[in-house]
């Protein structure tokens, strides 16, 4: 039988989680596509997923022969959504993290920031031009507009901002490390 959600996720490893915690209710996850997700039945914690922003779009060469060795090491690539993966692993053959050290989690979070930048920034011009032309020409049922695009912006701001404290605290361990 097959499941189908509608989610939003900002925080990649939320959405993990989320996926996860299906997964150990017997939902396994067969597609996805932009808010949509597609399971069907499994055995209780079967899989275990994981998401990754990839440099380049998955049909890029890199990133084809990037998901090939994945499915070498048992990881299968589920479904992508722009240049982001779903990969689910199933438990039998262990546990899996993509990200061996601290470099690669570093590089990771780098492209989630860089992913997020652009729209923080389009949101709070966009947020910024239509309140002002909303009050500078005094139409009133605009203001919402501008209000859920500042809104918007600053949630986007947050979790960037998240990902950076992260970022930084894995760099102290590296320099601890070394």
């Amino acid at each position: 039988m097959k499941y189908t959600y509608w989610r939003y996720f900002i925080d990649y490893e939320k959405e993990e989680k989320w996926l996860n915690s299906l997964s150990a209710k017997g939902l396994a996850l067969v597609n996805v596509s932009l808010l949509r997700y597609t399971f069907e039945e499994c055995e209780q914690a079967e899989y275990e997923y994981r998401l990754e922003l990839l440099n380049n779009l998955p049909g890029n060469i890199e990133s084809k022969i990037y998901i090939r060795f994945l499915e070498e090491s048992h990881i299968e690539h589920i479904s992508s959504t722009f240049r982001w993966i779903y990969l689910r692993k199933n438990k039998k053959y262990g546990s899996f993290n993509l990200f061996s050290d601290n470099k690669s989690r570093i590089d990771h979070i780098k492209r989630y920031i860089k992913l997020l930048l652009p729209l923080i920034i389009l949101n709070l011009f966009c947020g910024i031009k239509i309140l002002n032309d909303s009050l500078k020409f005094n139409i009133s049922s605009i203001i919402y507009l501008g209000s859920i695009n500042i809104v918007l912006s600053i949630s986007l701001t947050y979790f960037a901002v998240k990902r950076i404290i992260v970022m930084k605290r894995l760099k102290k361990e590296n320099i601890i490390h070394e």
